[in-house]
């Protein structure tokens, strides 16, 4: 109908968001949606017209939301600047995980960001200091962190997206570089790290996506990357190329149907079909 409707947070009206802004959006398995903002979350069902809050568990920096994801099980997993927290959909019961400096394998950092279920069944979330692997059964995280000495360890520990490719690859966007990850034979992960030194337009990488031809473009602080797998090479795309200027959203991406690529940023949405360049 060409027609947008906008809902917004009205203090008095539980039938409303909870807060502003709507940082994530993620859709059940049942049909609701689930809103996070920087005070928790707000779900709305799409048939009944009904918004019903909820504050997660915690202070105000465990209820500002940066990220949202449901996994396979239907659970909703929450990222915010005060730890990670998994809801149940049904029971609305809630489940958080914490930085505690005295146990090793709690979450790396409480600015936690974002998610990724991969094809294995792994869970993965990116932190202010370093990536961490989850063990859903036992509540313990593996960390993944830089090291200067280690050529094969992850770039930057600020990790801003996570993104799984159509062949199993795993690629993180940090503050200082892209990375995919590689399993050895033993099953040990490393790290290729890709930077400006490779052929990246900039080393803050915000988001990832992997075209319809396999390659990986990553939007950065300054342009667009394209890297082809297959043989090393990379081209990029600045302001100068017809993309917005300025910096790019972290996780802010989006593939459609038809193979256009989305990507969000501070002046824009800059489009493209990767086929008609």
């Amino acid at each position: 109908t060409g027609k947008a409707e906008v809902f917004r947070h009205r203090k008095d009206d539980p039938n409303s968001l909870i807060d502003v802004p709507a940082a994530a959006i993620v859709r059940d398995h049942a049909g609701l949606l689930w809103i996070g903002s920087r005070s928790g979350v707000t779900s709305f069902d799409p048939a009944t017209r009904q918004f019903r809050r909820q504050a997660l568990p915690g202070d105000a920096d465990a209820n500002n939301v940066r990220s949202m994801l449901v996994d396979r099980a239907g659970s909703v997993w929450i990222t915010t600047r005060g730890g990670m927290h998994r809801l149940d959909p049904v029971t609305r019961a809630v489940t958080s995980y914490r930085h505690d400096p005295s146990k090793f394998t709690s979450l790396s950092d409480d600015i936690a960001r974002p998610m990724l279920e991969d094809r294995h069944g792994r869970f993965w979330v990116g932190t202010f200091a370093g990536l961490d692997l989850l063990d859903r059964a036992s509540g313990r995280f593996r960390h993944f962190r830089h090291d200067d000495f280690d050529p094969n360890s992850i770039s930057h520990d600020e990790v801003h997206h996570l993104m799984e490719d159509s062949r199993g690859d795993i690629w993180i966007g940090t503050a200082v570089g892209l990375n995919r990850m590689v399993t050895g034979r033993d099953g040990a992960l490393s790290f290729t790290r890709y930077t400006t030194r490779d052929g990246l337009v900039d080393d803050s990488v915000a988001a990832i996506v992997e075209d319809q031809d396999g390659r990986i473009w990553a939007s950065t602080s300054s342009g667009i990357s394209s890297f082809d797998p297959a043989s090393g090479r990379w081209r990029s795309y600045t302001a100068v190329d017809g993309i917005t200027e300025g910096a790019f959203f972290d996780a802010s991406v989006l593939r459609t149907a038809d193979g256009t690529l989305y990507f969000g940023g501070f002046n824009g949405i800059t489009a493209f079909d990767p086929r008609a360049i």
